[in-house]
């Protein structure tokens, strides 16, 4: 027994021997950290695994460890016949490219592709002379993997001939297994079962800048739910809060109406923003060749000819993200088709424009661009002549997408031979396009000067974006708000919409004004959980075991009374203040680069800011100063939904219609001329949902008065439904205050409060039972006479007076 241990544990020992032997035996040096490279095991002598580059003449070899030292060759970077270095009989060598010397090499390459192929689309559309109709562009790609039967179809097939065969039988698991895995195929197709598409591309910054912060634990954001029903209640206890915020005045604002020229220029660029949007297809066309094909036909009718356009974000060779773009161009030869019905004669097109278009975020790959956030230098040199050098900083991913754009893909040649034949400019985007857009009119501008010297008037460039986030400091962006009655970039921005808001300063503000709120969060929390337990009470079912606060929010019983005890911040020492403050900062320094904390960006140009007034869209004019750019006013529905283009859309539509209405009361139309149009009718103001006869008639007793300290404006009283009289949380679990202004509306026609029972609008209410729920109909209807165009919630009694309105 003793000799055969022996002989298993001498084995082994040669074993290490011969691995140990290894580390030596390859003779390859790491040409980033210099350590020899094997295969065995690593002592920390050496490492095991190598990359070798396979451009012909380099010979660098780099340990798997060294990672940044070298590029995988994928689908975006690809070795050119002859470049790449190959074995005695044939093979190609090699799986990456090194950085240090022949990343630069592949750049430039692909660079003089991309510039060439521009040069070629550009020559093609400037070939005839000005009385030549422009010729027609032939976009047919025959792809013959699109019916072709390939593996992943026949595997679709057979996981669906599976899928109902068990049905059959009967077997639900085996079947619910093939869906699954039919969902698992598809990969990203399985996340969007998971949670919301929006939600992922727009909570995944908060969240990380939320961590920053130190807010992730449950309590946190029960403290935020709560917070964002006193922001409703905000805005509902005032109906003219917004108004006034925008009124001629206050702090930032220029105009309190945008002025219809400007709006309907904004206007002609409002569908260019979605046409990389509309035009990207889906499987199995998603090819970018099906994407050029699609938007040349959707341009057609506005008179637009595609030069060119790449649909997809791709990660180039050097590590930069660049977004999806497209070059558009039209001129005197131009026909742009109305509909029949608005204008039955085609309109010829009266000057020389080249668009660029440049896609938001819809990839994964766009989010390299979102977080690559630390700031950096970038001139501006504004003026006619580009006479004034304004400095700045402005963010650094966006930057690098802009640039790669015009350097990478030939577009600033592009742009270049297009004015010098008199063309002028216009760059427009949505979210991400709309910030890349800002930064590649400031690079078209300086282009240009440094092309004149300072001695020629600089060409018409000017910039549109829809949703664009806060980017470029203060100085650049008053530079951008130069021109009239259009300026160099006009940035339009929608009521609540977060991502304009979404920086490191408004986070902090918002994370003070949270940690302020938590007692009462705790105190909302702990009646709606009373509400709750009485409601099961009443049905029938057992109440569920006392739950421990402690599990939401995790404070000792004595910390607890000290911060229910601690002075109002009107009350609090200066010592003490200094000392939070403190507390704060060195939370936030010891996570966050002090270059973010130091820069404060901002949205560029003049803003076009939409906004609700008694349900009504209005439009004002306001620079990066206005105080509603600089705080963030939760929503549960509106942060996220006010960002997406389609409600950008909806607005500037809506606000145009109310300059018809506006103009028609005046006895004119919007082209001037005279009609003999009645005036139309002006919304009812919202009521108040706070019931302050109520609160003056009847002052609060002792223990009512230490409530509403500590309750803030959520003590109310409110008031009750206008129609059926009744609170208007009767039909929900919940009661606490901060629910009751969440669930409290006012009719958009007559203006009185009112539940969701007597004003429904699709809402969901508890049904009878534990996870039963109940939809409830939908009477939202539009109210044109007035100018609301869009379906909006009314009260039953005025959705039965309709026809009247």
């Amino acid at each position: 027994m003793f000799n055969q241990l022996s002989k298993i544990a001498n084995s082994a020992i040669g074993a290490v021997d011969n691995n140990l032997r290894k580390v030596t035996d390859t003779g390859k040096i790491c040409d980033t950290c210099q350590k020899g490279i094997h295969t065995g095991i690593d002592l920390g002598l050496a490492h095991s695994g190598y990359e070798s580059c396979c451009m012909k003449d380099c010979g660098a070899v780099f340990c798997t460890n060294c990672v940044e030292s070298y590029v995988k060759l994928g689908k975006n970077m690809e070795v050119p016949e002859g470049y790449r270095s190959v074995s005695k009989d044939g093979k190609a060598l090699g799986t990456c490219v090194c950085h240090k010397k022949c990343v630069p090499i592949l750049m430039e390459f692909d660079r003089r592709i991309n510039v060439d192929k521009q040069q070629k689309y550009i020559e093609k559309y400037l070939a005839t002379d000005d009385e030549s109709p422009i010729p027609k562009q032939f976009y047919y790609f025959p792809s013959s993997d699109v019916n072709k039967d390939n593996t992943e179809r026949k595997a679709f097939r057979f996981l669906s001939a599976l899928g109902d065969v068990a049905e059959i039988v009967g077997m639900k698991y085996i079947k619910r297994a093939l869906e699954a895995s039919y969902l698992l195929w598809h990969g990203s197709s399985f996340l969007q079962y998971l949670i919301s598409e929006e939600l992922l591309r727009f909570m995944s910054p908060l969240m990380q800048h939320f961590k920053y912060l130190g807010i992730y634990k449950p309590h946190d954001f029960l403290t935020l739910y709560y917070l964002a029903c006193k922001h409703e209640l905000d805005v509902k206890s005032d109906p003219l809060f917004e108004m006034k915020a925008h009124s001629k005045g206050q702090l930032g604002v220029i105009d309190d109406a945008c002025p219809l020229e400007l709006l309907d220029w904004i206007g002609e660029f409002l569908g260019p923003a979605s046409y990389l949007y509309t035009s990207r297809m889906s499987k199995p066309h998603q090819a970018n060749e099906w994407s050029e094909w699609y938007l040349s036909k959707l341009v057609r009718r506005d008179g637009w000819t595609v030069i060119s356009c790449y649909n997809s974000p791709i990660k180039l060779a050097d590590g930069t993200y660049r977004p999806g773009f497209a070059v558009l161009c039209r001129d005197e030869r131009s026909v742009i088709h109305r509909p029949a019905s608005i204008n039955p004669n085609p309109l010829q097109c009266t000057r020389k424009e080249v668009l660029i278009c440049i896609k938001g975020s819809t990839d994964i790959l766009d989010w390299g661009i979102n977080l690559n956030e630390t700031p950096e230098e970038i001139n501006y040199y504004s003026g006619p002549y580009g006479q004034t050098c304004v400095e700045g900083k402005v963010h650094r991913g966006i930057a690098q997408g802009a640039r790669a754009i015009l350097e990478n893909y030939g577009v600033r040649e592009c742009i270049k031979s297009l004015v010098e034949r008199g063309y002028t400019v216009r760059v427009v985007g949505h979210s991400l396009g709309a910030a890349t857009a800002a930064v590649m009119t400031v690079e078209l501008l300086n282009g240009f000067r440094e092309l004149y010297g300072g001695k020629k008037l600089l060409p018409d460039i000017r910039g549109i974006g829809f949703g664009v986030p806060a980017m470029l400091t203060s100085e650049i962006s008053n530079a951008l708000q130069e021109g009239h009655p259009y300026p160099t970039f006009t940035s339009v921005i929608n009521r609540e919409d977060i991502v304009p808001r979404i920086r490191l300063q408004t986070l902090l503000r918002l994370c003070e004004e949270m940690r302020d709120f938590e007692d009462t969060a705790k105190i909302m929390y702990e009646k709606d959980m009373q509400s709750y337990k009485k409601w099961l009470i009443s049905i029938g079912e057992k109440p569920m075991a006392s739950t421990k606060q402690d599990d939401f929010f995790p404070t000792s019983s004595s910390e607890t009374k000290d911060k229910v005890s601690s002075p109002r911040p009107s009350e609090t020492t200066t010592e003490e203040s200094a000392k939070s403050e403190t507390a704060t900062e060195t939370l936030v320094k010891s996570v966050v680069p002090p270059e973010l904390l130091q820069v404060h960006l901002c949205v560029p140009g003049k803003i076009v800011y939409f906004y609700k007034c008694h349900g009504l869209d209005r439009a004002s004019l306001v620079t990066h100063e206005h105080p509603f750019l600089h705080r963030i006013k939760l929503s549960i529905d509106r942060n996220i939904a006010d960002h997406k283009y389609e409600e950008h859309h909806s607005a500037i539509i809506s606000v145009r219609r109310q300059y018809n209405l506006m103009l028609g009361a005046m006895g004119r139309n919007a082209d001037g001329t005279n009609t003999s149009s009645t005036i139309f009718r002006v919304a009812c103001p919202f009521q108040n949902i706070v019931d302050e006869e109520i609160l003056k008639s009847k002052p609060f007793s002792g223990a009512q008065e230490a409530d509403a300290l500590k309750l803030g404006s959520l003590a109310g009283p409110f008031r009750s439904c206008n129609v059926c009289e009744l609170a208007t949380n009767w039909a929900y679990i919940a009661h606490s205050s901060a629910t009751t202004a969440r669930v409290t509306h006012c009719c958009r026609a007559c203006g009185d409060v009112v539940c969701a029972i007597c004003a429904p609008a699709g809402d969901i209410v508890q049904g009878e039972g534990v996870n039963r729920q109940e939809t409830l109909g939908d009477k939202r209807i539009s109210i044109p006479a007035i100018g609301i165009f869009e379906r909006e919630r009314v009260c039953i009694p005025c959705y039965n007076q309709s026809y009247f309105f």
